[in-house]
């Protein structure tokens, strides 16, 4: 690889560094740290991911991760979980790129 010297951010430009930055932070976090995955299998996901999340999505994500990680007790009956459960299993219906599936929420009223 060649180096074509430096390169000089606008400050949009910068501020798209930084957005991008705090998805990849958040991402690995959470798979990471939250979810115990490999950081090497992480690594392509958290890169899959952080072009498709919203703003909405990644502040929510963040709170979780937030939440998870000042939880020890939390975070290890969480990898208790994910470790026992059957990771390869399959989803009941498969959905193609795009789609998605609403889950209807339960009614409170009686």
């Amino acid at each position: 690889h060649e180096s074509h010297g430096d390169i000089l951010l606008t400050d949009k430009g910068i501020a798209l560094a930084k957005a991008i930055i705090r998805r990849d932070d958040c991402l690995t976090r959470l798979l990471v740290d939250v979810c115990g995955m490999d950081s090497e299998k992480a690594f392509s996901e958290v890169h899959r991911l952080e072009h498709v999340i919203s703003d909405e999505v990644l502040i929510r994500l963040e709170i979780l991760v937030d939440f998870a990680c000042s939880s020890e007790a939390w975070l290890k009956r969480l990898h208790y979980r994910i470790n026992t459960a059957r990771i390869d299993r399959p989803t009941e219906q498969a959905l193609q790129v795009g789609q998605t599936r609403v889950h209807p929420r339960q009614s409170t009223a009686k």
